[in-house]
């Protein structure tokens, strides 16, 4: 059985079809591999930018809902933005939970403090710019900025029991969030 001039230039063109198409299929893969490797690097030197947070036991966030005992709050991402965190968090408040509404101190007040602060001995804890004022949950309403404290790692928890509910009151020229 012979081949044929014309048969023998159908079988080339086949099989140059096909490595032409084989070539442009690992051309595509190579660069796919390329892509890959550059985007795993990148995430490594993110990584290495934003360690993870192995402890978290405090977090701020809104507040979205408060229903009994249950404070519902939509928190900022903490940590790694690589992390996932819960979006939403339930707080349980209990009779131990500490409940404050925290607001800046008088400046000269602050300033006298700072002062008596250079003069202590080491060790001593310096002073905080703010005053806390006992408040009760009923004071905090849907849109409050707060801070939640735990004794516990709270990093992936969607449900704890806060230690303090921190409600910073904002500075006079800071606007309020609605």
């Amino acid at each position: 059985m012979e081949i044929s001039n014309t048969q023998s230039r159908i079988i080339f063109l086949i099989l140059l079809i096909l490595m032409l198409g084989i070539g442009y299929y690992l051309g595509v893969l190579r660069q796919q591999i390329a892509e890959k490797e550059a985007f795993e690097t990148k995430i490594n030197q993110l990584e290495q930018t934003f360690p993870p947070l192995n402890d978290v036991r405090a977090l701020s966030g809104t507040i979205s809902k408060i229903s009994g005992n249950a404070i519902t709050i939509e928190n900022a991402q903490i940590g790694s933005p690589l992390e996932k965190t819960p979006p939403t968090r339930t707080v349980m408040i209990t009779t131990q939970t500490k409940i404050v509404r925290q607001e800046l101190k008088d400046i000269v007040l602050v300033q006298k403090e700072g002062a008596e602060y250079q003069k202590a001995p080491a060790g001593k804890a310096p002073p905080s710019p703010f005053v806390e004022i006992p408040i009760t949950l009923s004071d905090l309403k849907i849109g409050d900025q707060i801070i939640v404290q735990a004794n516990e790692n709270i990093k992936a928890a969607e449900q704890f029991t806060a230690t303090a509910v921190i409600f910073p009151k904002p500075h006079p020229e800071q606007p309020i969030a609605q």
